[in-house]
């Protein structure tokens, strides 16, 4: 997160007042991306609950499949 502090001068415009300036401080709170972005690709689906030994695999990663590193197919 990035906080920044901004001070806004405003200037009244009652006859009481005179025109005088007041100052009101604004803070601002953005997010700013710390690193690059990703893509994560899917190696396995495996039906029922985790089992590396025995597990039915519903999808297996195939590399014939990847044409480019920009475009994968599930």
């Amino acid at each position: 997160y990035i906080f920044e502090e901004k001070e806004k001068k405003i200037v009244s415009k009652d006859k009481k007042s005179k025109g005088e300036t007041k100052t009101e401080k604004q803070i601002n709170c953005r997010l700013q991306e710390c690193g690059p972005r990703f893509t994560l690709k899917l190696l396995t689906l495996q039906h029922g609950t985790f089992d590396t030994k025995s597990g039915e695999y519903e999808w297996v990663h195939k590399p014939d499949l990847d044409t480019s590193r920009r475009r994968f197919f599930l």
